[in-house]
Parts: C-alpha cells; sequence; structure tokens
C-alpha cells in the first residue's frame, strides 16, 4: 500500500514538474514589432525623457543582446523601479546598470517575469542603441 502511494506521488511530481517547466520558460522570447516600442528613460524614479524605439538594426542589436543572455535567465518575482523602459504590447524589458528585467507575455499568452545580470559593458551598449534610436517626443 505504502508503495503504491509513492509511485502515485512520484509520478505526480514528475507531471508538476513538467507543467512547472512548460509555463516557465528560462529564455525570454520578445518581437519588435509596429510602432509600439515605446521608450522611457528615468533618473531618480521620474521620466526624462520619452519616445519611441525605432526599429530596424538598432531593436535587432538589443534583441541579440537580449538572447546572448541565454541560460543567464531567472525567474523574478520583484518589480523595480526602471531606468531605462523599453514597454510593447508584449513585453516590457526594464534595465539598470547591474540587471535586466524582461516581462513577455509567451505563446500560450501568459505573463513571464525572468532577470538576468548585466556588465557595466551590457548595459553601456544597451543604453547607446536605445538612446541613439530614440525618436524623442516633444512635450
Amino acid at each position: 500500500m505504502q508503495a503504491r502511494v509513492l509511485v502515485i506521488l512520484f509520478i505526480f511530481a514528475i507531471f508538476l514538474s513538467v507543467l512547472y517547466l512548460i509555463n516557465n520558460p528560462s529564455n525570454p522570447t520578445i518581437k519588435f514589432g509596429g510602432n509600439k516600442n515605446r521608450v522611457l528613460i528615468y533618473q531618480k524614479g521620474r521620466i526624462v525623457q520619452r519616445g519611441s524605439l525605432n526599429l530596424g538594426p538598432d531593436a535587432e542589436a538589443l534583441d541579440r543582446l537580449i538572447a546572448s543572455k541565454k541560460g543567464d535567465w531567472s525567474i523574478s518575482f520583484t518589480h523595480y523601479a526602471p531606468k531605462i523602459l523599453v514597454v510593447s504590447e508584449r513585453f516590457s524589458i526594464n534595465v539598470h546598470e547591474d540587471f535586466a528585467v524582461v516581462n513577455y507575455l509567451s505563446n500560450n499568452q501568459q505573463w513571464h517575469q525572468l532577470i538576468t545580470s548585466l556588465s557595466k559593458k551590457d548595459f553601456e551598449k544597451i543604453s547607446s542603441v536605445v538612446t541613439a534610436s530614440l525618436n524623442v517626443e516633444q512635450k
């Protein structure tokens, strides 16, 4: 009887593990597109610049940098005040000097939040790509 219960619990644990892995991918999948890629740049918690991100080589460079962090992402349940925030309908990228947080809507229509550390070089590259391609909005 106890062996049967242990086998059932073991199978149930495997089932839950598979469900968890399916619903919690380890790498963000984002797609730049359309004209709804908004950028907000913050200093001391206040927006100092806003605009839209040009598509093309600059968005592709940002996408490549995120993809290069493959395997370095982990699930995050904490919300962070942004320094650079890129927002779309299906994702947001919250960038700080030491880390980046990506929230994105997966193909199964579930939101995921992943975090990764950034080197100083990574942050400078993201910052330069975003500011170089920013179409600044007038107030």
